[in-house]
């Protein structure tokens, strides 16, 4: 969803922490795009929204938000 308010680009989960079975059923669960998945060292990261899509419409102040221990946003700004 796109708003003033911020876009969640990722959504990236601990790998120390959470199974990515663990992660899939969190994002099912609230109704996030669970197909596109990063998996790093420490980290799976679930793509919701293109960055340069966000970029092109203006979005480029980024920060991350930890929502739970071991969740977090990555969210764009206007």
């Amino acid at each position: 969803m796109i708003n003033s308010n911020g876009v969640i680009q990722s959504i990236l989960f601990n790998k120390h922490i959470y199974t990515k079975k663990q992660a899939l059923d969190f994002l099912k669960h609230h109704g996030y795009n669970h197909n596109k998945i990063d998996i790093t060292q420490n980290f799976y990261r679930f793509r919701q929204i293109d960055p340069e899509y966000l970029q092109d419409l203006g979005y480029m102040r980024v920060i991350n938000k930890k929502i739970a221990q071991g969740i977090e946003f990555i969210i764009y700004y206007l």
